[in-house]
C-alpha cells in the first residue's frame, strides 16, 4: 500500500513577511508489519522582539577594561531562521509483542540567529544579532519496544546526531553549536505490572558529555552522565493511582547546561515525590 500526505502551513507575520512552511510524507507498507517513509519539510522560527528590540547596557567585564561597557541591541531587519528536513524511516512490528523503528535525518538551517560585534563611540563594545550563520545536522534515532510477558514492557532507545557550523565571517559564537549538545544519548526503560494492582518501574538515562559546555564558577566542562528513575504505582481503584517516583537517584546533583547570562548555573539535583492521582 501506498500513501501519500502533502500539506502546508501559510502564515503572514509583520515582523518577517508571508511564511510557507509545506510538508510531504509518503508511507510504503509492502506486507503487514513492515513500513518504510520518507519525508520532506520546511519550517522557519520568527524573530523574537529580543532579537529585534533589546537595548541593554552591562558593566565592563575582565579582559575589558573597566571603562569600556558592552551594549547588547537589537537587529531591525532580523529574519526567520529556516530550516529544510529530510527524513527517511522503517517500522517493524509484529503481533503487537515486538516493535522496532529506525530513523535518519539531515537538517539544513539558514539565516540562524548569530551575533556582531563592534566597536563604537565612546569607547564602548556593541553586540547585535544578526540573521547569518547556516548549520547541518545529521543523525540517526533507533527504538525498540518489546512486551516479553503481559506484565512487562520494555523499551529501548538511542540517537546520535553531528554537527556542523558554517559560520559568516563577521559572526561571533558565544560557543560552538556541536560542542554544546549531546552527541550521544540513550535510555532503557521497564515497566512492570505487578500484583494487587501495583506498578514498578525502573528507567535508566545516558547522555554524553558536551565539551563546549562550561558551567558557570566551574573548572571542568557538563560530563556525561547516567540518570537512574524509579517509580512505584498502586491503582486501588480505577479513578485513582498513588504513586513514590524518585529521579536522579545515581548522583546527589548534576550540572546539565550552563547559564547564558553568566549567573550561577542551577544543577540538577536528585529529588523524590509523592503523587495522588484521581480521574473524574
Amino acid at each position: 500500500m501506498l500513501s501519500v500526505i502533502v500539506g502546508t502551513k501559510l502564515g503572514y507575520y509583520s515582523w518577517s513577511g508571508f511564511e510557507y512552511q509545506p510538508s510531504g510524507r509518503v508511507v510504503v507498507t509492502p506486507t503487514d508489519g513492515h513500513v518504510f517513509w520518507g519525508a520532506i519539510s520546511r519550517a522557519v522560527r520568527t524573530p523574537t522582539q529580543v532579537e529585534r528590540d533589546l537595548s541593554f547596557t552591562l558593566p565592563s567585564a575582565p579582559p575589558l577594561p573597566p571603562t569600556i561597557p558592552t551594549i547588547l541591541t537589537g537587529d531591525r531587519s532580523a529574519r526567520s531562521e529556516e530550516l529544510l528536513a529530510f527524513e527517511l524511516g522503517y517500522r517493524f512490528f509484529s503481533m503487537e509483542r515486538l516493535s522496532m523503528e529506525i530513523a535518519v535525518f539531515w537538517n539544513e538551517y539558514e539565516s540562524r540567529s548569530s551575533f556582531v560585534v563592534t566597536a563604537v563611540p565612546p569607547p564602548s563594545l556593541n553586540i547585535s544579532f544578526a540573521s547569518r550563520d547556516e548549520l547541518t545536522v545529521r543523525g540517526v534515532e533507533f527504538e525498540i519496544n518489546a512486551v516479553p510477558a503481559p506484565w512487562w514492557h520494555l523499551k529501548l532507545a538511542y540517537s546520535y546526531q553531528h554537527i556542523d557550523e558554517d559560520l559568516d565571517s563577521t559572526s561571533v559564537s558565544f560557543g560552538k553549536v556541536a560542542q554544546d549538545n549531546p552527541k550521544h544519548q540513550f535510555n532503557v526503560q521497564s515497566f512492570f505490572d505487578l500484583p494487587m494492582d501495583f506498578e514498578f518501574d525502573v528507567a535508566v538515562y545516558y547522555t554524553d558529555g558536551v565539551p563546549g559546555t562550561t558551567p558557570t564558577a566551574q573548572p571542568k566542562n557538563v560530563e556525561q552522565y547516567v540518570r537512574l528513575d524509579l517509580r512505584l504505582g498502586w491503582k486501588p481503584v480505577e479513578w485513582a493511582e498513588i504513586a513514590l517516583i524518585g529521579q536522579n537517584l545515581t548522583d546527589r546533583r548534576h550540572y546539565e547546561s550552563t547559564d547564558f547570562t553568566l549567573g550561577q548555573s542551577t544543577q540538577v539535583p536528585r529529588s523524590g515525590v509523592a503523587k495522588v492521582t484521581l480521574n473524574f
